[in-house]
């Protein structure tokens, strides 16, 4: 007839036993520990401040090794970028060179008209009083 309060009692029933189910693993968890009677809750709380620092102590660990990974590929990508700054400089180095010679450097300013000297520069001395 009420079929609401009926759903209301299982749902509040369903929710005590998963409560329940929670407990009782703990407490299956603890009574394993505690096989040979040498663990006592007593101790068992003793010993919570070192597990606690062995579970931060192990979060430490995994968060070192995910920054090693990380500057492992940040080396890997400066040493790509390396290569490929030392090749652009060769080829650019190689061109300069090519550009350099008198051969292209005269055919480069050709167009302004400056040309290039056919016969050899002729070197003026001027004779001081000391020579004469």
């Amino acid at each position: 007839m009420n079929t609401y309060k009926e759903q209301e009692n299982k749902s509040k029933e369903k929710k005590s036993s998963d409560n329940t189910g929670r407990i009782s693993a703990a407490r299956k968890y603890i009574v394993m520990l505690n096989f040979i009677g040498w663990i006592d809750k007593k101790i068992l709380i003793k010993m919570l401040p070192f597990a606690f620092f062995l579970m931060g102590l192990s979060l430490v660990y995994i968060a070192n090794s995910y920054v090693a990974e990380k500057n492992i590929r940040e080396i890997d990508k400066t040493a790509k970028e390396i290569k490929e700054l030392r090749s652009e400089y060769i080829s650019v180095k190689s061109d300069l060179m090519f550009k350099s010679r008198q051969s292209q450097v005269a055919k480069e300013v050709l167009p302004l008209g400056i040309k290039q000297l056919e016969v050899p520069p002729k070197k003026i001395v001027l004779k001081t009083t000391a020579e004469k």
